[in-house]
Parts: structure tokens; sequence; C-alpha cells
């Protein structure tokens, strides 16, 4: 079974480029100090993560793209891509230890990082399937 992004032959893999800029920042990132205000601590993870836009019935709403992540936790993700989108919904895709993931994100910030975009999505649900691929 494939993603409609696999299916449609998509480049779906971030630029080089995307990915050592990531690399880069999470390698700047200072130890926190501070009070942390989460629950659960971050894990600063790069890897590469398809991205279906989604509506509140979970159906694709635009073209799938990639983004790449810098930092997971167990209720949150933050991701890097190249614009700003008017997107508040996302389904996730991504491969952790070995293991499919497939979460569902909503968009709770983004801001401007050097030449990038950061978003901070909340994880609110997982997902048998990924939206816009066939399944039984």
């Amino acid at each position: 079974m494939q993603c409609i992004a696999d299916q449609l032959n998509l480049g779906m893999q971030p630029s080089p480029l995307l990915i050592a800029f990531v690399q880069r920042l999470n390698s700047a990132v200072p130890y926190f100090e501070g009070l942390e205000q989460r629950w659960e601590s971050r894990h600063l993870i790069v890897m590469p993560v398809l991205v279906q836009p989604i509506d509140d019935e979970r159906r694709p709403v635009a073209r799938p793209l990639t983004m790449v992540t810098r930092d997971i936790s167990t209720w949150g993700v933050g991701l890097v891509h190249y614009q700003l989108t008017s997107l508040d919904r996302l389904a996730l895709r991504m491969t952790v230890e070995g293991e499919e993931v497939l979460l569902v994100g909503e968009v709770r910030w983004q801001k401007p990082i050097g030449p990038f975009y950061l978003f901070g999505c909340q994880v609110t649900a997982k997902l048998d399937h990924f939206p816009g691929m066939a399944h039984k």
C-alpha cells in the first residue's frame, strides 16, 4: 500500500540544506537551566517527516509535503519547514526507532528561524492509516 505522495512520485525528502540547518540548530542549543514548564522532556531529533494537511474529519486538504523534526516529546513535535503555512491540523508519518509512527498534530504556533520556519505541534491522536493511503 502506497501513500499518495509515493503514488505521485513526489520528491518527498527534505533538502540536505534543511536537514543540515536543523542539525546545526540542535547542536547550538544550550543546556536549559530555567524552570521547565513541560511535563515531559523534549528529545532533539532530526528526521524527515511526511506531512499531510488534513481537516477535522482527517481528510487530506492539500498536497503532502516534507518537514524535518527539531524535537519530539510525548505530546509534541517541533517541525522545521521552508515557509509559513496556514495549516492547522497535520497527519505526520515518521519512523522512530525503526517503527512507522502515524500521528495527528495540531499546529499551535509558527515562527521564523533563520531562513526557515519552526512549527510547534501538539500531538492529539494516533492514526491507524495515513490519509491518502489506500488501506483495507
